[in-house]
């Protein structure tokens, strides 16, 4: 009879939109495509819709958002928080009762249900497969301080190389991006450049800002994995397609965003608030040809798929 319903008339009948929201700093980030898979998998089967915004790396628009969100009626919330500033997210929380689950980041000071990588164990295979290389200087590109996963994978470089290395001043091998993009590691490599002549070993913070370096090395006609090895963090889907394959920290997008969305909708099925914890998923070091020296030896210095 071609009867079309009412979304708005059932959500007042029901107290319920059946959507979500979910906040993320850049959605051209290319790990979010596998963890909005893993969200989209559950929603699609549980009936429930999204609504998707951005902040790139701005707490003020991360604030606006949660709150038009808020006031859009989602019935739950997925943060990928931008920062260590948590008072907007607890607002809604605490006045609308808005479950909210954190994913990639989470807040040292204030405890919610985070969904994270296990960014200390990657961080550290990744900088003790580069001393495996015996390719000295080993430097870290290191991301935002004020997000979490940037600041435990440079604390697990400081402990590595410091563990291996007392003599060596972590401070000078370390190199920050202002964000986790091509253009800011195109940018932070040239910074790099000017302090350390190649060869040099690279851990990056995430494998869309090692887009940035791998450019800037083909610009100044370096070769990777022999003037630059290079190691980066995600394993986001095109990587094994490049002309040189990038070694990485596999993270498992899909699962983390199919448990968040789970758990958030059984919270708002329940009327009960997800209990405040963090979650952290295993990762997987996965060695390409960026750093396929013939000085590796051992365990770490073996391919994971055959190169």
């Amino acid at each position: 009879m071609q009867f079309v319903p009412n979304s708005i008339a059932r959500a007042l009948r029901r107290g319920r939109t059946f959507s979500l929201g979910v906040v993320v700093n850049h959605l051209q980030n290319h790990f979010f495509t596998s963890v909005f898979s893993g969200i989209e998998r559950v929603t699609d089967a549980q009936g429930f819709t999204i609504l998707v915004s951005q902040t790139h790396d701005d707490v003020n628009k991360e604030r606006s958002q949660v709150q038009l969100l808020t006031e859009r009626g989602v019935d739950g919330l997925i943060l990928f928080p931008c920062s260590q500033e948590w008072s907007h997210v607890d607002t809604v929380v605490q006045r609308f009762g808005l479950p909210t689950v954190l994913i990639g980041n989470y807040f040292e000071n204030k405890e919610y249900l985070s969904f994270v990588a296990d960014n200390w164990s990657g961080a550290c295979k990744a900088v003790q497969h580069l001393i495996a290389l015996a390719r000295q200087p080993i430097i870290h590109m290191a991301g935002p301080p004020t997000q979490t996963m940037c600041l435990i994978r440079r604390r697990a470089f400081e402990s590595t190389i410091s563990e291996n290395f007392p003599e060596i001043s972590t401070s000078e091998r370390i190199f920050p991006v202002a964000a986790l993009t091509p253009a800011e590691g195109y940018r932070v490599m040239a910074q790099i450049l000017e302090h350390y002549c190649p060869p040099v070993s690279l851990f990056v913070i995430n494998d869309d800002t090692a887009l940035g370096v791998l450019r800037l090395c083909a610009d100044r006609g370096l070769r990777i994995p022999e003037d630059v090895a290079l190691i980066g963090f995600s394993d986001i889907p095109t990587l094994s397609t490049l002309s040189i394959p990038l070694s990485t920290v596999r993270i498992p997008g899909e699962a983390m965003g199919e448990k968040a969305a789970t758990t958030l909708i059984e919270s708002i099925k329940s009327g009960k608030p997800p209990l405040p914890m963090r979650v952290e998923l295993p990762v997987e070091l996965i060695l390409r040809g960026s750093t396929n020296l013939p000085a590796a030896r051992g365990p770490l210095g073996n391919s994971s798929d055959g190169r």
